[in-house]
């Protein structure tokens, strides 16, 4: 039996990984493209887009999708449908209320925004478009969430990453094709395309799943879910507050080249994403029946994984930065000691295993939240006192730091608190 659950978790890893790399190779071409078409200084402004709107989406979404796979998962082992498709309703109906607000702030106080923001206030145009891609991207937060625990594996990954993405490479792409001059806004409208497409098939998925189940009591979500929002953003906060700070002290086309870096460096969070939203609900039912033991071999094959995974990119990147960063053009080449830097944050980051998802999974949201500040105040302040001395390299010291300290405080709450040893 046993073996037959790991060979199930499996066979969802591989296409968790698959999708995931897939997402890689494709937002890799995206930012390349954007890079090569619109230089550091076009980069640095879609990279306003790129990271306000993962992190003002992750806001309005109050930590809801963690807590709706959390749900549904539980309410599986209970045989109780009722409650999870109340939890989906309302999880969706409060974070569109939210989303819509703060949307509608970016909007129409896009200029003064702008002119906080940015140096000459040119980032107006893409303020306007990040208040419009914030409630999209925070309900599909909600609707991938929900697919995932519902065992739409490949679909959740492919309307999380690839399927949007890559309606947005093949605008841009067409347009570039076509040789004719177009603004770098065009790439953040392509992108905005793509989500509302990727929104609108996840409804359709979701409807058709659990039209037919009733409707139960609401359980209380809120609480948890604020709890579990204040660790998601404090993650996203980092690399916004790195980015605002080299545009405001330094110029665009550093937050550009600190971009296109920390993309790089992400390339091993989409193996920790990967695996975490694959093995969270997984997590959820073995705790729900008592089961620590289960939890830990499933963790300790998944740290395995995700090491083995990451190395060959640790390699690349430690050997070969320029050569990577000159992909993008030659100005990006001299990035290559902060790339370095974040890549072994980032490696540190996926070896310490999916603490994140157990804790949440086992209702510690308060433990999250408590060293994510921590973290996120470590690399605040580091990024404050660095960016306007070092630039990029400042930015790059500053979110490693925040890495190391959040996981490293992880993982000993994870076995001290929850009472899970991955090896040992």
């Amino acid at each position: 039996m046993l073996k037959a659950k790991l060979g199930g978790v499996r066979g969802e890893m591989l296409i968790a990984f698959a999708m995931r790399f897939l997402t890689a190779g494709i937002s890799f071409a995206l930012n390349w493209l954007v890079a090569r078409q619109f230089g550091p200084h076009g980069s640095g402004l879609y990279a306003i887009v790129m990271t306000t709107g993962v992190l003002f989406s992750t806001l309005t979404a109050l930590g809801l999708d963690i807590v709706i796979v959390r749900t549904i998962s539980v309410a599986k082992v209970e045989n109780n449908f009722g409650v999870a498709r109340k939890a989906i309703h309302h999880g969706l109906g409060v974070t569109l209320i939210a989303s819509l607000l703060v949307g509608a702030i970016f909007v129409f106080g896009n200029r003064p925004i702008s002119e906080l923001w940015v140096k000459g206030g040119e980032a107006a145009p893409f303020i306007l478009v990040t208040g419009l891609l914030i409630p999209v991207m925070a309900a599909m937060r909600l609707l991938g969430s929900t697919l995932r625990a519902l065992g739409k594996i490949a679909l959740s990954q492919a309307v999380q990453g690839p399927l949007g993405t890559g309606l947005a490479l093949a605008l841009l792409a067409g347009f570039a094709l076509a040789g004719s001059g177009f603004p770098t806004i065009y790439a953040a409208g392509f992108y905005l395309f793509g989500n509302v497409v990727c929104l609108v098939v996840s409804l359709i998925a979701v409807y058709r799943l659990i039209s037919k189940w009733p409707v139960g009591e609401h359980s209380p979500m809120l609480t948890s879910g604020l709890m579990v929002l204040g660790s998601q953003v404090t993650v996203f906060l980092v690399e916004w507050f790195a980015t605002l700070m080299l545009t405001n002290t330094a110029t665009t086309a550093d937050a550009g080249i600190f971009r296109v870096c920390f993309q790089i460096g992400a390339l091993f969070g989409l193996i920790m994403m990967a695996s975490e939203s694959i093995m969270a609900p997984h997590f959820a039912r073995k705790l729900a029946q008592g089961d620590k033991a289960g939890v830990a071999r499933l963790a300790r094959s998944v740290s395995l994984a995700m090491i083995a995974a990451g190395a060959p990119l640790m390699i690349v990147i430690l050997v070969a930065p320029e050569f990577l960063l000159g992909l993008f053009g030659e100005e990006f080449r001299s990035g290559a000691n902060a790339l370095r830097l974040i890549a072994l944050g980032q490696m540190a980051n996926i070896a310490t295993g999916p603490v994140s998802s157990i804790l949440l999974m086992a209702r510690q949201e308060k433990w999250s939240l408590t060293f994510g500040i921590v973290g996120c105040l470590v690399a605040g302040v580091l990024s404050y006192v660095l960016v306007p001395l070092y630039g990029v390299m400042g930015a790059a010291w500053a979110v490693s730091a925040g890495i190391l300290v959040r996981r490293i405080t992880a993982s000993i709450v994870v076995r001290k608190v929850v009472g899970i040893s991955f090896f040992g």
